[in-house]
């Protein structure tokens, strides 16, 4: 594991706390290790949930 991976993984705890805190009415649809993603009760015209955000980790080639 190098130092990268651990600082990104740092980000991605932040990150996903702040969003889960500014999101706490929200639709949490993932929470899953490495992916959050979030949407709003909006229902737009085409009959989806409005996205409000996600925060995701993916390996660094």
């Amino acid at each position: 594991m190098s130092a990268h991976s651990n600082e990104f993984k740092q980000v991605y705890k932040q990150l996903r706390l702040m969003m889960l805190e500014t999101a706490a009415a929200l639709e949490v649809v993932k929470d899953e290790l490495g992916s959050l993603q979030i949407y709003t009760s909006h229902i737009m015209k085409n009959k989806q949930a409005l996205y409000f955000g996600g925060v995701v980790i993916k390996k660094i080639m």
